[in-house]
């Protein structure tokens, strides 16, 4: 806008009366001047961050983080740094029980994209920047599980999710054994590190290859997209004839032949030890269908002439959670035992990803996010599905909230006959700590990652490992884990 300006108040150089004078009739000059000056300012203090948008509200968070931090008592698991001195600093200021700044100010903490903003000039700190930077930090760890709030259901303490101590010394062997640890030593910590070293001889002479992955010519990695697979005319061909030998059979019809043979509708019980209504079936799968569809009751029962009250009395007395999950259990162990299955896998690799759909009323997940549902709401379904194409589990969700943290709630959940080895989702579905987790459970985790050649990589601090050239930004510290490995094994999956 401002360079846009500039020519129309120059009007020395630039002699433009008449343009000009249609100009001013809808913007004064003055105002033109202003909006010039302005931006000028702006661009001169460089890219705009979110750390500029806290400090310009500094005394709007103010307000009420310093009766936030008089009130909560926050308790520290990590204790690498200095986080615990600077929160208590932060505190102290906000509250006036300290206004004087110590000698030296705990900074072990801080990342490096704050360090600019709180130290503009080596030896001088800005306190506003400061206070801000350590409640961003306070925010990450909260998230984290370093800091906790005693007795709060979100921010809990981390020995919450662990077995209890006493729990845990009862059945500690027996809890090995089940899970196929030969010990209670980190020899699986072993065990990876170990296969780590013996691969990267191989990465090494794959990026010198030079093929699909290698390094450009500034040293980045470059992981050339698998492509895909032509579909041969034979098959094409092959999907036709088959496409022509299914019989087409209205929704209805179908629903009750697959009843016929799996006996699902038996696992959708009343709330009640009540006896049934002649139309009972019809009114089941009338109700069946109008949640499938998304068909409101008042219009199914209108277009099938059943009693819109019996379709609603069935709809919420028989279609549960849980009688879902049973009559979903039946049709999946059905589909499992069919010989045609195993031609389409073994029953024993899985998958899931998260659909997001927008909704209107008042639905407990839906959640407001312009960028998928503009102006309304919406939440995520997460569905996990066999290689037999069987979808054994599936679970609404709130969209803000990534589908890693409930990728292992249905493998964990599975009632039915698969006996589910390897998971694989997307990109939303990894995390490092999902890695874990399925490797302390005996399972294989095999996602397929987007932009793999920004991942994030690490070396292993205290061993002399011959590395390829990659970019590694982090460490792992192995002693770290050893120290804290039977806290790995007590953890208790939700």
């Amino acid at each position: 806008m401002g360079k846009a300006a500039e020519p129309i108040v120059d009007e020395i150089n630039i002699p433009a009366a008449e343009l000009r004078a249609s100009i001013y009739a809808s913007v004064s000059r003055s105002e033109l001047v202003e909006a010039i000056s302005i931006m000028q300012r702006l661009t001169k203090q460089g890219p705009r961050t979110f750390h500029h948008f806290l400090v310009n509200r500094y005394r709007s968070i103010k307000s009420f983080s310093a009766s936030f931090l008089d009130i909560l008592t926050f308790e520290h698991v990590f204790a690498g740094d200095d986080f615990e001195q600077a929160l208590q600093l932060v505190a102290d200021w906000q509250t006036s029980r300290k206004r004087k700044s110590p000698d030296e100010i705990p900074m072990k903490f801080m990342l490096p994209s704050w360090k600019s903003f709180v130290e503009p000039v080596k030896g001088q700190i800005d306190r506003p920047a400061y206070e801000l930077s350590v409640l961003a930090r306070l925010r990450d760890r909260l998230r984290s599980g370093d800091v906790y709030v005693n007795h709060s259901r979100k921010y809990a303490s981390p020995d919450t999710y662990l077995i209890p101590e006493a729990n845990w010394k009862a059945h500690r062997t027996e809890l090995l054994t089940y899970l196929g640890y030969r010990d209670a030593t980190p020899y699986r910590l072993d065990e990876q590190i170990s296969e780590l070293e013996s691969h990267l001889p191989l990465m090494e002479r794959i990026l010198a290859d030079g093929g699909d992955i290698r390094l450009d010519d500034e040293g980045e990695l470059v992981v050339t997209p698998l492509k895909a697979d032509d579909v041969p005319d034979s098959l094409k061909a092959l999907r036709a004839a088959v496409d022509r030998l299914l019989p087409r059979v209205e929704l209805t019809d179908l629903l009750v032949e697959v009843d016929n043979w799996t006996g699902f509708s038996s696992e959708l019980t009343g709330l009640e030890n009540e006896s049934k209504s002649k139309d009972h079936q019809a009114l089941l799968y009338a109700a069946l269908l109008a949640g499938a569809c998304n068909i409101p009751l008042a219009e199914m029962a209108q277009s099938t002439g059943l009693d819109y009250q019996s379709l609603w009395w069935v709809s919420t007395n028989y279609i549960r959670e849980e009688t879902l999950k049973r009559a979903t259990v039946r049709l999946v162990n059905y589909q499992h035992e069919l010989w045609l299955s195993s031609y389409w896998g073994s029953g024993v690799l899985s998958s899931s990803d998260g659909q997001r759909f927008p909704v209107s009323g008042k639905i407990r997940n839906a959640q407001s996010i312009p960028r998928y549902y503009g102006y309304g709401r919406g939440y995520t379904l997460i569905t996990h599905t066999s290689d037999q194409y069987a979808q054994y589990g599936s679970r609404s969700v709130p969209s803000t909230i990534r589908d890693a943290t409930y990728v292992l709630d249905e493998i964990l959940g599975n009632e039915t006959d698969l006996e589910i080895v390897e998971h694989t989702t997307d990109t939303g579905g990894y995390t490092d700590i999902v890695f874990a987790l399925f490797d302390l459970l005996g399972l294989l985790f095999s996602p397929r990652l987007r932009d793999l050649a920004n991942q994030r990589l690490c070396r292993i601090k205290g061993m002399d490992l011959r590395y390829p050239s990659l970019k590694f930004t982090s460490n792992f510290r192995p002693e770290y884990v050893r120290a804290r490995w039977d806290d790995c094994y007590e953890l208790r999956p939700h």
